[in-house]
């Protein structure tokens, strides 16, 4: 852990999670990192890594591990040139809808409910229609209100599913569920938003194949995924594109059975929306081969950025190891003293005379506890150092914690050839236009509505509410 062979560790085991704090500069992903190296050199264990400020020195460490590994690299960054693709929405249609509207869900429960109705039978009828998987984008193509017409003709040839279709034409025509579902449908847009478009969309391999990588095939090939969210510029979508990525990487790390490590750094800066996402990865990685390394500035932002009283401990419980930087507020200085525990000694009182001038040779001795690092050691710790402290020894120890040492090298990309091992296919169609021409005429011989909707159906079911906003 420290580059000393005698100097303290930290577990690395699948379900043993740690958790690194430290004001910036401190030296917390360097120790979050030097983790992640032995995880992936000596256990073969994928890496899926979100970094929330677009760290460029953690992006060149991670480059080198997969190049040490030889392993592939997976950058997922919208503001690259060299950007892989990511498709976050695979499985059946259940799964994706879940976790489309889980990072509504995570800030706007209301919304999510009503847009999980309505994404469900939009993602039904594309399933029908061999449209299946879809990208993220096309997807939320289908979900405009003013879409819903051509939906319903893509299962025109089928009698139950048209019936299951037209019941959520009964409560969208009210203005009450157009609100519902377009405002859902809004704040779903905000996921991929136009930055994030790029990385949402899947590329054209040279024979004209649509692909995008797949976390639980990425997993499986032991790849470096990173994820660059840039919080401080876009904090919105930083959030929720975090909360999709730790659904996809739920569901991904059931199916892909191989070991895995998750580096949320900085991840202060969407606690308030992923924490309970979060949660549920330290809960799934003790089943599931996985070890989850939480990064964050102050011990004490688990529950100051989300309000959530009784969240701090419920995290503390699920680490087995702390890497604890500089900290200077004093409550979290104590907080931490007592999470380090205490160690029992003996203390002597000795009786003095003349006025405490000489002892009597009598005394009196007691069993205390004392800390195993005092408070004011966590506001002392220099660059570079950190209390080390693993539950398994319970022996919390000072060091100074240097970078990894790994030679610089360009680990495998995916590049611009033809699908990789990391990827799947995905649904070429980009719109329904490419499925349904506006105004071409379908198998039933009726008219595909315009994209207007001017038809009297179109009228029918939307009246005068064709806006996807209310």
């Amino acid at each position: 852990m420290t580059g000393e062979l005698d100097g303290p560790r930290l577990p690395r085991s699948e379900g043993q999670h740690i958790f690194s704090c430290g004001g910036t500069g401190a030296g917390k992903t360097t120790s979050a990192l030097r983790i992640v190296a032995a995880r992936t050199l000596a256990d073969r264990s994928a890496v899926l890594a979100i970094d929330q400020k677009g760290d460029e020195q953690a992006e060149r460490t991670l480059r080198d591990i997969a190049a040490a590994a030889e392993v592939p690299f997976i950058l997922i960054d919208p503001r690259a040139a060299d950007t892989d693709r990511w498709q976050p929405i695979s499985g059946d249609v259940g799964e994706v809808v879940a976790r489309v509207v889980e990072p509504i869900k995570a800030s706007e429960e209301y919304y999510s409910d009503m847009l999980r109705l309505y994404l469900g039978v939009v993602a039904r009828v594309l399933e029908h229609a061999g449209c299946w998987p879809p990208s993220l984008p096309f997807l939320i193509d289908c979900c405009q209100l003013r879409r819903f017409p051509r939906i319903r003709e893509l299962c025109s040839d089928d009698e139950e599913l048209l019936r299951r279709v037209a019941e959520p034409g009964d409560w969208i025509s009210s203005p009450e569920g157009r609100k519902a579902v377009a405002g859902g449908t809004v704040r779903l847009q905000v996921v991929m938003g136009e930055a994030w478009r790029p990385v949402l969309a899947p590329r054209i391999t040279p024979s004209g194949e649509h692909v995008a990588v797949s976390l639980a095939r990425a997993i499986e090939q032991r790849a470096v995924v990173l994820w660059r969210t840039y919080v401080d510029d876009m904090p919105k979508e930083a959030a929720m594109i975090t909360v999709l990525a730790l659904a996809d990487m739920y569901a991904a790390a059931q199916v892909a059975r191989a070991p895995w490590t998750l580096l949320l750094d900085e991840f202060g800066g969407v606690m308030h929306i992923a924490a309970n996402r979060a949660l549920a990865m330290l809960q799934r990685g003790r089943s599931h081969h996985g070890q989850v390394i939480v990064v964050t500035q102050s011990a004490a932002d688990p529950e100051a950025l989300t309000g959530q009283p009784g969240l701090l401990a419920s995290l503390t419980d699920n680490f087995t190891g702390f890497a604890i930087h500089r900290q200077n507020a004093p409550e979290t200085r104590d907080w931490l003293a007592k999470l380090m525990g205490t160690t029992a000694l003996w203390q002597s009182t000795d009786q003095t005379t003349g006025h405490g001038a000489t002892h009597s040779g009598q005394g009196s001795r007691r069993r205390v506890r004392q800390f195993r690092v005092g408070s004011d050691t966590f506001a002392e710790l220099e660059r570079g150092e950190a209390i080390i402290y693993s539950t398994i020894d319970g022996h919390p120890r000072r060091a100074h914690v240097i970078r990894a040492r790994l030679p610089h090298g360009e680990p495998e990309r995916i590049g611009a050839g033809e699908r990789h091992a990391c990827e799947i296919a995905v649904h070429a169609a980009s719109t329904l236009e490419q499925l349904i021409p506006a105004g071409a005429t379908t198998d039933d011989g009726s008219c595909a509505p315009a994209e207007g909707l001017t038809e009297p159906e179109a009228l029918q079911l939307f009246g005068d509410g064709t806006q996807d906003m209310p």
